[in-house]
């Protein structure tokens, strides 16, 4: 009845969907039992024989489903018996004919319960609740009523079943699906006599050692003992089977752990009664869920929206102790919080959701944040003059200096090889380049005629901070620069330099980090004892810089909402699509692939950057071993390898899980074309990324992109037509991103190849050169 009910609810709504959802949300249509009536929850829960508002049911397991959903927000599903929390879930079922009713939010709304019923909860109410951010909705309270455990009258049963203690009940035939808990001391009879009792072998009493052999009479022993383990023991290589801990249980154990369902975890960072330096506090921990990662792990502070977590860090500490193989259980985020006094406590805590919809709620951390101070004036430099810059001579080349962060191979520093080379070689501009390290980018530089000067990072004191300006500002002088042009955003003080001279300057941002969190991550551990009047230049050079230039149009608005002084705009970069056309003409796509030893059948996934937490590969390593035996042609290789903590922890990980025939780590290759051309799929699971050069090299090779849906990513990736996108830092996103794309039929994959190559046409490098050829020239005319 209950299943009837509700598909005459789900048949008008998809029906007549705007006016019945309207219904539905106002509340005003019923169908044998309340729905929500909520603006923001939809939703329903199915029982059999429920009456009108009472539940009966004999003890035993009783099952309630249904499903929940909302359009802008996730939903817990709650259990309450009697006021008291029960059971909670989160609906991650797939539910197709609730997405065909009331659109595809609702795709995974379908959730479930096993109770086990007690007689003393006769009487109470049960209630089934939908709780969000913002809103909660009731489905509806029932009274329940305990049915007695009698005969059915059609119930065989055989031999003796005694229940609750009942004294004769003798029944011949067959026994079906009893569930029976008691038991009986047959002999000795109460209150008998018991001639010549015989106790041998060994008897203990009161916990000594007391060996007898043959007839102990009149012996009265109440006693007991635990063998083994014995107390502080050490167990080399224990076995445990269908074991759970659950909430802090305690399970110590050395050697090999399996079958260990654990759920558990901690919050490590911050202490609870911490007294924090602000703005940024760093949040890290570990969850366990059923003995596996969390699926999702959100950080709730005060009344603020959830914010994800970066979830599946390694943490070797917790083998042996806790999980048997280090999949990743760690969390770890950093939270920037404003606008607190030094008194206030703050609260947080941790909820991880598991694969199964499982909840962990971690215990309320509180804390306090101290506010920075004020920041002071800067000193004056040591070296002080007035500058004059002289009136430069139109018929001269503009001199334009490049600051920059690293003269390594990475994406800030391709896009600035290609962009500065482009230029020379149209005699644009005269280029210097003044870089803190050395590496091997300054030799195409320097052949190219650009000039690069090795010289130090920005410092953190204050008084050696204003005197590096001033030393910065009389070498552009005695360049007789024209324009200064910053690349990354940890070189802040060359628009301070710049600045200084009254030059123009343009800074490029490639970052996704909000001020506060960069200044962390640039600092590091310096950032709490560093003077204000530094840390504060960076938000000074976004307000005076004369163009603030990004590459995705999400990462702009997110920089213009925390400054809105600043100058911004977006320039799309680019690439040498020329170059990979040649190199597609001039290599064989076949031939690549059988001497990496891929057959024609293999669906090879190419996941292409240094491995690092940002680019989450331990998270993509362990969906795609989930998803091989129903893929078993499936592989992917990682390109990127560098001997770091995390990538040694992604290689151990591959191994652990025996998956070396499907999973290929690889070191950074100079020669990554080859990667590109032997591959089906690029997939990237970052969780913060502007634009990643890897797609735009990836597309113009004709592969579909299976990407995290962050900033700029969907401005490239048009989800079904030149790839797939997923929410960021969750599993079974992830999980389903990689079935979505091994899925795809051969036909399907070529049509998105097709798209992927056409729209790579809107990459070619000259663009941005243009862009940035008619800006730098603007600003010399100024």
């Amino acid at each position: 009845m209950a299943q009837d009910i509700e598909a005459k609810i789900l048949r008008r709504v998809s029906n007549r969907v705007g006016q019945e959802m309207e219904r539905l949300r106002r509340g005003t249509r019923r169908f044998g039992r309340p729905i929500s009536a909520s603006a923001s929850i939809l939703g329903y829960w199915e029982l059999h024989a429920v009456e009108e508002s009472e539940i009966s049911t004999p003890p035993g397991i009783l099952t309630i489903s249904g499903w929940a959903a909302s359009e802008d927000e996730s939903v817990d599903v709650a259990v309450r018996l009697g006021g008291k929390l029960l059971a909670l879930a989160v609906p991650i079922l797939y539910r197709p004919d609730v997405a065909e009713a009331v659109g595809d939010f609702a795709a995974k709304s379908g959730w479930s319960f096993d109770l086990e019923v007690s007689p003393s909860w006769a009487g109470e109410v049960l209630e089934v609740v939908a709780v969000t951010a913002r809103s909660r909705r009731s489905f509806g309270r029932w009274t329940i009523r305990v049915l007695p455990t009698e005969d059915s009258g059609d119930q065989c049963e055989t031999d003796v079943v005694a229940l609750d203690g009942g004294d004769d009940l003798l029944v011949s035939g067959a026994v079906e699906d009893v569930a029976v808990r008691d038991g009986s001391v047959d002999e000795p009879c109460s209150g008998a006599v018991i001639a010549e009792p015989v106790v041998e072998d060994v008897v203990v009493v009161d916990g000594g050692d007391l060996l007898v052999s043959g007839a102990v009479e009149d012996v009265a022993v109440t006693d007991g003992s635990v063998d083994e383990p014995c107390s502080g023991a050490v167990i080399a290589e224990p076995v445990v089977e269908d074991v759970v801990v659950v909430d802090g249980g305690d399970l110590l154990v050395s050697g090999a752990v399996e079958d260990v369902a654990v759920t558990d975890g901690s919050v490590d960072e911050p202490c609870s009664g911490a007294v924090i330096a602000g703005p940024v506090v760093q949040v890290n921990g570990w969850v366990v869920i059923d003995g596996q990662a969390a699926d999702v792990i959100e950080i709730c502070i005060d009344d603020q929206p959830p914010i994800r977590a970066r979830r599946c860090d390694p943490r070797p500490d917790l083998v042996d102790a806790v999980v048997a193989q280090d999949f990743g259980a760690g969390y770890y985020e950093l939270v920037a919080i404003r606008g607190t006094s030094a008194t206030d406590q703050i609260t947080l805590k941790v909820r991880a959701v598991g694969r199964s919809g499982k909840i962990w709620n971690s215990t309320p951390v509180t804390f306090t944040v101290v506010q920075p101070a004020q920041p002071a004036e800067l000193p004056k430099a040591a070296f002080t003059r007035d500058f004059e810059v002289p009136v430069r001579e139109p018929s001269v080349r503009p001199r334009i200096c490049i600051f920059t962060h690293s003269l390594s191979i990475g994406g800030a520093e391709l896009y600035l090889e290609e962009l500065l080379l482009r230029l020379t070689a149209a005699g644009v501009a005269d280029f210097m380049v003044i870089c803190p390290e050395d590496g091997v980018m300054r030799t195409a530089l320097e052949e190219a005629g650009i000039a690069v000067h090795i010289g130090s990072d920005p410092p953190s004191d204050a008084r050696r901070y204003v005197d590096r300006v001033a030393e910065l500002s009389s070498m552009l002088l005695a360049w007789r620069c024209d324009v200064v042009m910053v690349n990354t955003m940890g070189q802040f003080i060359g628009v301070e330099a710049a600045s200084a001279l009254g030059l123009p300057s343009v800074w490029v941002i490639h970052e996704s980090f909000g001020i506060d969190v960069f200044n962390r991550l640039l600092w590091g551990d310096r950032r709490a004892e560093m003077p204000e009047e530094v840390v504060e230049r960076l938000r000074v050079a976004l307000t005076t810089a004369d163009a603030v230039i990004f590459e995705s149009e999400a990462t702009r608005e997110m920089l213009q909402q925390m400054e809105p002084a600043a100058r911004t705009r977006c320039i799309r970069y680019g690439i040498e699509l020329d170059k990979i056309t040649q190199y597609e003409q001039t290599h064989d796509r076949d031939a690549i692939r059988r001497a990496f030893g891929f057959s024609p059948a293999d669906r090879v996934l190419l996941c292409m950057g240094t491995l690092t937490e940002r680019k989450a590969q331990i998270p993509l390593v362990n969906e795609f071993a989930t998803v091989l035996d129903e893929f078993p042609n499936a592989k992917l290789v990682l390109v990127g390898y560098v001997p770091t903590a995390y990538g040694i922890a992604v290689k151990r990980r591959v191994t652990e899980l025996g998956i070396e025939d499907s999973v290929h780590v690889i070191d950074v290759d100079p020669d990554h074309y080859r990667w590109y051309a032997c591959a089906d799929i690029l997939v990237n699971a970052s969780d913060s990324e502007s634009l990643p050069r890897t797609f735009l090299e990836g597309m113009a090779f004709g592969l579909p992109i299976l990407a995290t849906d962050i900033f700029g990513t969907a401005e490239v990736v048009s989800d079904g037509s030149t790839g797939w996108l997923f929410e960021p830092r969750c599993g079974s996103q992830l999980r389903e991103g990689l079935c979505r794309a091994l899925e795809c039929s051969e036909t399907e994959l070529s049509e998105m190849s097709t798209q992927s190559r056409s729209a790579s046409r809107s990459f070619d490098g000259q663009g941005y050169a243009t862009e940035y050829k008619d800006l730098f020239l603007e600003l010399v005319r100024r």
